[in-house]
């Protein structure tokens, strides 16, 4: 099984200084032949860096969110609202606990 994890924003900038950063996570995952992505960051400036890197987020077979922290899961709505369909959602145990969103297309 060959998996290639793309890191779409974290704490750190990139070696280049192009991408956006912030406190929070996100993580496009390629493996065998899925796309997915793992937890949306706080802001949803994930999606720019996407952008930037290639990583179309309209081609997500699913979406995992691994708990409700803001910094895992703040990105969401603006995720949702970007690509303008609500993909299958994975979420940890914990995640409902911080998860409070409404979204309509």
């Amino acid at each position: 099984m060959e998996i290639k994890i793309t890191t779409l924003i974290e704490n750190n900038t990139d070696d280049k200084g192009q991408l956006l950063f912030e406190h929070g996570l996100s993580l496009y995952i390629e493996a065998d032949g899925k796309k997915f992505l793992f937890d949306t960051g706080q802001s949803g400036d994930f999606i720019e860096n996407a952008n930037s890197l290639s990583k179309n987020l309209n081609e997500l077979d699913f979406c995992i969110i691994s708990h409700g922290h803001y910094d895992h899961s703040g990105g969401f709505v603006k995720f949702v609202n970007e690509i303008g369909k609500f993909p299958p959602l994975f979420v940890g145990e914990e995640s409902q606990k911080g998860l409070t969103y409404q979204y309509t297309l």
